[in-house]
């Protein structure tokens, strides 16, 4: 019986009846009664099976379906050797870049000079960029790689670049379309050269790929880092189908991310699914009933998951995860601090008055903290916290200042030669601040979601001795960015996802900290919603859920 293999699926045409029970019982099988076959979807475990038919000899596979099981066979192995590597206990290598890595960067690049594919699960500030430029190099160095893809956030470009300008020890030609509008970028693409005489780098974000994606398919790149990865988690996000589409072209790829599930491990699919679909396959429900138990209203719940080890057993085949406490990077220590502040007689009036008719909202939704009335109601209640009182027609207008005070003391007792980043919540608390800050005699800058140059702020903020505050959005600062310049946070509010805020944190706490001690203070109106958030926030869960829980008592 033949084998064949065509845009990404097996056939075996006509199979022999004594045979159709065993053909059927291949994972990822279906019968095509149009076409008279057994069709199998690109899995590893069809793979294995299907291979071990051809060398049985049950199956006659064409070349192309040949050549596919013979590269899964070899990944496989690759896979076990890796395995191996992970278990070392040092690892010495020549790597292309101009620093010395550490240990587990070390692994990083072995692994990721065995295996075309890889996830690089290495948490925030341990070091994934210079291991990923500097597996980047060896393909360079080896011919088999022209033209690299660096997808990233747009706020994290700029870092991109100085790192590849900084520490690669290979030929390279560097093309940041973050700035760009759509058709410069599309401009700047066609006008890269042509050359191998260094190794072509194209820096985008997420959200420019399925904008311009006739353009970089056009351009054909031959690796793709995919920098905090968990971007594309979402497999219906027009930029995730985008890197997928991509992915399928690519022989060489990377995934980079600390927190590859955030919300739940159904997260993983679509990840994989640029990075290997041969991992989890190319359909996300197939995916999901392996994993998840679904219920609730019409089934589109997820009530529980399953199998959970074969995923992380699955996951990890083509990943390495490091951990800060996993590694020989001698950071700081951390000191948390949580600094109070009690609201005045107005606000606090304002405040309850909100809280009661939160605890009325939920009583009428039984506790569902995902109705959106109800979550708007705890951002409100936040909002008069940190000083704020939200009015009709989206006009907000300051009602207390006791937070803000809180933060004057704080800014003034610290030498005005040190750096420090201060995380807010709301654009209103930002202007406040900057205020309140350029009043001590400190120059700032600013980072929100309407900021255009954020490279060339951060870089100001890094360099600029006189620059001693960087004020910051935390749905905006908290992902990607070197700040350990730094040595001093303060939070003076937070959103509700407890990945943002560790990001946030791990801004200054992660390689090329100096400092000896690593300072977090988070500033807190007491009997507030502030106290909630920040006890959820220390047990890394999920803050909506756990005010909800705690509300009403």
């Amino acid at each position: 019986m033949d084998l064949t293999f065509a845009k990404g699926v097996f056939t075996i045409p006509n199979p022999i009846a004594e045979f159709r029970s065993l053909l059927g019982s291949v994972p990822n099988s279906r019968w095509d009664s149009s076409k008279i076959a057994w069709v199998y979807s690109s899995s590893a475990e069809a793979k294995k099976l299907l291979l071990l038919f051809c060398e049985n000899g049950l199956l006659k596979p064409t070349q192309d379906a040949k050549n596919e099981l013979i590269e899964m066979r070899d990944q496989i192995q690759l896979q076990n050797s890796v395995r191996g590597i992970k278990q070392e206990r040092s690892v010495e290598v020549e790597v292309p870049l101009k620093v010395e890595l550490f240990q587990h960067q070390k692994k990083a690049y072995k692994i990721g000079i065995t295996l075309s594919r890889l996830g690089l699960l290495m948490e925030q500030g341990t070091g994934k960029t210079l291991s990923s430029l500097a597996i980047a190099g060896y393909r360079y160095n080896r011919g088999e790689v022209k033209r690299l893809l660096i997808v990233a956030p747009k706020s994290t470009l700029r870092g991109w670049e100085e790192e590849i300008t900084n520490f690669v020890d290979y030929p390279v030609e560097v093309i940041n379309l973050g700035n760009s509008k759509g058709k410069k970028k599309i401009q700047l693409i066609k006008q890269t050269s042509g050359d191998n005489r260094a190794l072509k780098i194209i820096l985008i974000n997420y959200e420019s790929v399925w904008r311009i994606y006739p353009e970089i398919e056009e351009w054909s790149p031959d690796m793709i880092i995919a920098d905090e990865m968990q971007k594309i988690k979402n497999p219906r996000a027009k930029q995730s189908r985008a890197m997928h589409k991509l992915g399928d072209q690519v022989r060489y790829k990377q995934g980079l991310t600390g927190t590859p599930v955030s919300q739940g491990p159904l997260d993983i699919w679509s990840q994989y699914r640029f990075l290997d679909p041969d991992i989890f396959g190319k359909k996300f429900y197939e995916f999901r009933d392996r994993y998840a138990v679904m219920g609730g209203f019409k089934g589109h719940r997820v009530v529980k998951f399953q199998n959970l080890d074969e995923l992380s057993m699955k996951a990890h085949s083509i990943a390495y995860r490091v951990r800060k406490q996993d590694t020989d990077i001698d950071l700081p220590p951390i000191t948390n601090q949580y600094l109070y502040c009690t609201l005045g007689n107005e606000a606090n009036k304002y405040y309850r008055e909100m809280k009661k008719e939160f605890t009325v909202t939920l009583n009428e939704n039984k506790g569902n903290a995902h109705a959106p009335i109800v979550l708007t109601q705890l951002l409100r209640l936040q909002q008069i916290t940190g000083g704020f009182l939200p009015v009709e027609e989206g006009k907000i207008v300051q009602v207390d200042s006791s937070k803000l005070n809180l933060l004057t003391e704080v800014v003034s007792d610290l030498p005005l030669d040190k750096k420090l980043v201060i995380f807010a919540r709301f654009l209103p608390e930002i202007e406040a601040i900057k205020e309140e800050v350029t009043k001590l005699g400190r120059k700032l800058v600013t980072l929100t979601g309407k900021t255009k140059n954020r490279g060339e702020v951060i870089s100001n903020f890094q360099k600029d001795p006189k620059l001693t505050v960087m004020v910051a959005q935390i749905q905006t600062g908290g992902v990607g960015l070197n700040l350990q310049v730094a040595d001093t946070v303060i939070f003076y509010s937070t959103n509700f996802s407890y990945i943002d805020y560790d990001q946030a944190k791990a801004r200054i706490h992660r390689i090329g900290q100096v400092s000896s001690s690593v300072t977090y203070i988070h500033l807190v109106s007491e009997r507030t919603v502030d106290e909630q958030i920040f006890e959820a926030l220390d047990n890394k869960k999920d803050v909506a859920d756990y005010i909800v829980d705690h509300i009403q008592k």
